[in-house]
Protein backbone atom coordinates (compact mmCIF):
# COMPACT_ATOMS: atom_id res chain seq x y z
CA UNK A 1 0.00 0.00 0.00
CA UNK A 2 2.89 2.35 0.94
CA UNK A 3 4.78 1.91 -2.29
CA UNK A 4 0.98 2.82 -4.42
CA UNK A 5 -0.11 5.33 -2.44
CA UNK A 6 3.18 7.17 -0.17
CA UNK A 7 0.82 6.30 3.11
CA UNK A 8 1.39 4.14 5.61
CA UNK A 9 -1.55 1.56 7.25
CA UNK A 10 -0.99 1.64 11.42
CA UNK A 11 -0.41 -1.78 11.47
CA UNK A 12 -2.16 -2.04 15.22
CA UNK A 13 -5.20 -1.16 13.63
CA UNK A 14 -5.27 -3.07 10.35
CA UNK A 15 -4.00 -6.30 12.39
CA UNK A 16 -7.29 -5.55 14.84
CA UNK A 17 -9.61 -5.52 11.71
CA UNK A 18 -7.98 -8.77 10.37
CA UNK A 19 -8.78 -10.70 13.11
CA UNK A 20 -12.70 -8.97 13.97
CA UNK A 21 -12.54 -10.05 9.87
CA UNK A 22 -11.64 -13.76 10.51
CA UNK A 23 -8.44 -13.23 8.80
CA UNK A 24 -10.35 -12.11 5.79
CA UNK A 25 -7.73 -11.00 2.90
CA UNK A 26 -10.95 -9.54 0.73
CA UNK A 27 -12.08 -7.50 3.67
CA UNK A 28 -8.27 -5.97 4.07
CA UNK A 29 -8.06 -5.54 0.35
CA UNK A 30 -11.50 -3.31 0.31
CA UNK A 31 -9.95 -1.14 3.20
CA UNK A 32 -6.67 -0.77 1.35
CA UNK A 33 -8.38 -0.22 -2.15
CA UNK A 34 -11.07 2.06 -0.31
CA UNK A 35 -7.92 3.93 1.23
CA UNK A 36 -6.07 5.00 -2.31
CA UNK A 37 -9.15 5.34 -4.15
CA UNK A 38 -10.30 7.92 -1.39
CA UNK A 39 -6.66 9.67 -0.09
CA UNK A 40 -8.97 12.01 2.66
CA UNK A 41 -9.87 8.43 4.50
CA UNK A 42 -7.55 6.89 6.64
CA UNK A 43 -7.41 3.75 7.65
CA UNK A 44 -10.34 3.58 10.36
CA UNK A 45 -12.52 5.25 8.11
CA UNK A 46 -11.99 3.66 5.25
CA UNK A 47 -12.52 0.20 7.51
CA UNK A 48 -15.67 1.18 8.89
CA UNK A 49 -17.20 2.39 5.41
CA UNK A 50 -16.15 -1.27 4.21
CA UNK A 51 -17.89 -2.68 7.21
CA UNK A 52 -21.34 -0.64 6.24
CA UNK A 53 -21.28 -1.53 3.12
CA UNK A 54 -21.18 -5.25 3.65
CA UNK A 55 -24.20 -4.73 6.44
CA UNK A 56 -25.67 -2.88 3.69
CA UNK A 57 -25.06 -5.92 1.21
CA UNK A 58 -25.58 -8.54 3.86
CA UNK A 59 -29.38 -6.87 4.78
CA UNK A 60 -27.86 -6.13 8.43
CA UNK A 61 -30.41 -3.19 8.76
CA UNK A 62 -33.32 -4.90 7.17
CA UNK A 63 -32.92 -7.81 9.50
CA UNK A 64 -32.37 -5.81 12.63
CA UNK A 65 -35.57 -3.87 11.73
CA UNK A 66 -37.78 -6.52 10.89
CA UNK A 67 -36.67 -8.03 15.12
CA UNK A 68 -39.13 -7.35 17.96
CA UNK A 69 -37.81 -5.26 20.43
CA UNK A 70 -37.44 -8.32 22.74
CA UNK A 71 -36.00 -10.20 19.88
CA UNK A 72 -33.53 -7.11 19.79
CA UNK A 73 -32.98 -6.97 23.05
CA UNK A 74 -31.81 -10.43 23.60
CA UNK A 75 -29.27 -9.98 20.22
CA UNK A 76 -28.01 -7.17 22.48
CA UNK A 77 -27.26 -9.04 25.29
CA UNK A 78 -25.34 -12.10 23.06
CA UNK A 79 -23.22 -9.40 21.30
CA UNK A 80 -22.30 -7.89 25.35
CA UNK A 81 -21.26 -11.24 26.20
CA UNK A 82 -24.48 -12.11 28.44
CA UNK A 83 -24.58 -16.04 28.81
CA UNK A 84 -26.78 -16.16 31.46
CA UNK A 85 -30.05 -14.25 29.73
CA UNK A 86 -31.98 -15.10 32.33
CA UNK A 87 -30.46 -13.71 35.19
CA UNK A 88 -32.07 -11.20 37.17
CA UNK A 89 -29.60 -8.64 36.08
CA UNK A 90 -29.97 -9.57 32.58
CA UNK A 91 -34.01 -9.68 32.42
CA UNK A 92 -33.73 -5.91 34.14
CA UNK A 93 -31.63 -4.31 31.09
CA UNK A 94 -34.01 -6.15 28.73
CA UNK A 95 -36.73 -4.93 30.29
CA UNK A 96 -35.51 -1.48 30.24
CA UNK A 97 -34.65 -1.91 26.70
CA UNK A 98 -38.12 -2.69 25.40
CA UNK A 99 -40.09 -0.62 27.82
CA UNK A 100 -41.99 -3.13 29.60
CA UNK A 101 -42.14 -3.59 33.74
CA UNK A 102 -41.32 -7.05 33.28
CA UNK A 103 -39.21 -9.41 31.24
CA UNK A 104 -39.93 -13.02 32.31
CA UNK A 105 -37.41 -15.88 31.59
CA UNK A 106 -40.18 -17.54 29.34
CA UNK A 107 -40.63 -15.10 27.31
CA UNK A 108 -36.71 -14.94 26.80
CA UNK A 109 -36.60 -18.49 26.39
CA UNK A 110 -39.30 -17.71 23.15
CA UNK A 111 -37.56 -15.20 21.66
CA UNK A 112 -34.18 -17.74 21.59
CA UNK A 113 -36.40 -20.06 20.13
CA UNK A 114 -37.43 -17.44 17.32
CA UNK A 115 -33.79 -16.16 16.61
CA UNK A 116 -32.70 -19.98 16.23
CA UNK A 117 -35.33 -20.84 14.23
CA UNK A 118 -34.80 -17.38 12.28
CA UNK A 119 -31.07 -18.87 12.32
CA UNK A 120 -29.70 -15.88 13.97
CA UNK A 121 -28.29 -17.43 16.93
CA UNK A 122 -27.57 -20.92 17.73
CA UNK A 123 -25.42 -22.55 20.89
CA UNK A 124 -22.12 -23.54 20.88
CA UNK A 125 -20.89 -25.04 23.89
CA UNK A 126 -24.08 -24.25 25.53
CA UNK A 127 -22.87 -20.56 25.18
CA UNK A 128 -25.84 -18.62 22.16
CA UNK A 129 -23.70 -17.05 19.78
CA UNK A 130 -24.60 -15.34 16.42
CA UNK A 131 -24.29 -17.15 13.74
CA UNK A 132 -22.71 -14.29 11.77
CA UNK A 133 -19.94 -12.23 13.69
CA UNK A 134 -20.84 -9.35 11.05
CA UNK A 135 -24.24 -8.92 12.16
CA UNK A 136 -23.20 -9.14 15.60
CA UNK A 137 -20.41 -6.55 14.92
CA UNK A 138 -23.43 -4.69 13.00
CA UNK A 139 -25.28 -4.87 16.35
CA UNK A 140 -22.66 -3.77 18.16
CA UNK A 141 -21.55 -0.38 16.52
CA UNK A 142 -24.99 0.61 16.36
CA UNK A 143 -24.66 1.29 20.29
CA UNK A 144 -20.92 2.00 20.22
Amino acid sequence: HKAATTRDVPFAAAMTFFEQVNHSPYMMRNVLERMALNPQDDFETAASRVRGELADRQGFPHLWNTLSALNQAVVIEIVNGETALTSKSALGRMATATRTDKVTAGRISGALKTLGRNHIIHKIDDVWVLQDPEFGRYVHDLFA
